[in-house]
């Protein structure tokens, strides 16, 4: 692996630690991987970054006339792919450091590739068609990914550059569009969210035969709305839910076991939405709220109920000095070692309306001994220390 720092975003190597003001379930430290804001206004970060289980990070960021996709742990870092004319999209990474990403090639086409840095593989060839946001790639190379067509067809795909195999079309699944990212397991089982012809939504999976239904809205009282579809290796998805069992307005769900509550917003003050959600394969869960109270990152290690003290990161907090404006975590954001790589914007805007903006990993205190430790400490003109650790409070 080759070693790069980006003029316009800069790796972390160095560790500060302090107090939480509150209890937490698990201590974490912070790791920002790359940022970028006012010392660097051209630099933007793709807002979906993704993780595997060595704690390598795959991120999209444009600047300086350009785009790329890298991937880094930290200390070193790969660019998998470099463009100053066609599009790149948001990636993700599987446990053998193969990335995934998405191509706009301009004039409607749109590519699926799939690279380490040293070789690329064609996933799927130019194509007038679009892409959505939110591919997912399994350690056999397979990746799932979601394409329309012209005339309104749209479809869930999974290929390795060989094999293609449509795992859900508007018809097969009723859906009249796919979204809110797709994942796919091990053995290639997809799970997805599929809005309905007939009004509503479902999250499914399938591996290219039928499908089955996870959750849904039709026919459901308790749920105003589903979506945003993680899955493990185990088969195990979660996911959000409008108005969960409990009927409170939003909860996080999962069917470990049968359907049952990751997250119900009403043990959540402040909270009223649940967003993307992650279960790995030891059964952790990870999740996004948003409300009046902001932004917030939650995790628990029995995948549920979480309740408050399950607190990562969210609006308010103090992160390298900065304070955290806002947090967006997705679908392949959690590692089977717990943890969680988010984007996250830093501190108030500029006088030209720039902020920090930041990849940042989160890394329980019991994991870190098997974290690659940064080397040197670098600073920013701005002041940033690249790492940060919160204790919990005694």
């Amino acid at each position: 692996m080759t070693a790069f720092r980006l003029r316009y975003g800069f790796l972390v190597l160095g560790l500060v630690a302090i107090a939480a003001p509150m209890t937490f379930a698990e201590s974490f430290t912070f790791t920002a991987i790359a940022t970028c804001g006012p010392v660097a206004a051209e630099c933007l970060l793709g807002q979906r970054p993704a993780i595997n289980n060595s704690g390598t990070v795959a991120y999209w960021v444009q600047g300086n006339g350009s785009n790329s996709i890298i991937a880094s742990n930290g200390v070193t870092s790969t660019t998998i792919a470099t463009s100053s004319g066609n599009g790149l999209g948001n990636p993700d990474i599987n446990n053998n450091g193969l990335v995934a990403y998405p191509v706009l090639n301009g004039g409607g086409n749109a590519s699926v590739l799939a690279g380490d840095g040293t070789t690329t593989t064609v996933i799927s060839g130019p194509s007038q068609r679009t892409l959505g946001d939110g591919l997912s790639i399994n350690d056999a190379g397979v990746v799932a990914f979601f394409q329309s067509l012209a005339g309104n067809v749209s479809s869930v795909i999974a290929s390795d550059g060989t094999t293609t195999t449509t795992i859900a079309s508007n018809s097969s699944a009723g859906g009249i569009s796919f979204d809110q990212g797709v994942a796919i397991d091990s053995s290639g089982l997809v799970a997805f969210q599929a809005s309905l012809n007939g009004g509503g939504e479902s999250v499914f999976t399938g591996n290219g035969g039928a499908l089955t239904t996870v959750a849904t809205t039709s026919g459901n009282p308790t749920f105003s709305g589903v979506g945003g579809a993680s899955i493990s290796d185990t088969g195990s998805v979660i996911g959000w839910a409008g108005q969960d069992y409990n009927n409170v307005s939003d909860g996080v769900f999962t069917n470990a076991g049968g359907l049952s509550t990751v997250a119900d917003i009403g043990n959540f003050p402040g909270y009223s939405s649940a967003l993307d959600g992650n279960v790995n394969d030891n059964g952790d869960a990870a999740f996004l709220l948003t409300g009046n109270a902001g932004s917030a990152l939650f995790f628990d290690p029995n995948g549920g109920p979480a309740s408050l003290s399950d607190f990562v990161v969210g609006t308010g907090d103090s992160l390298f000095g900065l304070t955290v404006s806002d947090v967006l975590f997705f679908n392949n954001g959690l590692n089977d070692n717990g943890q969680l790589v988010f984007w996250a914007s830093l501190g108030s805007p500029d006088i030209g309306g720039q902020s920090e903006t930041a990849i940042i990993v989160a890394t329980p205190a019991a994991q870190e001994t098997s974290v690659p430790e940064p080397a040197t400490l670098l600073l920013l003109g701005s002041g940033l220390l690249f790492g940060w650790r919160r204790r919990r409070s005694r």
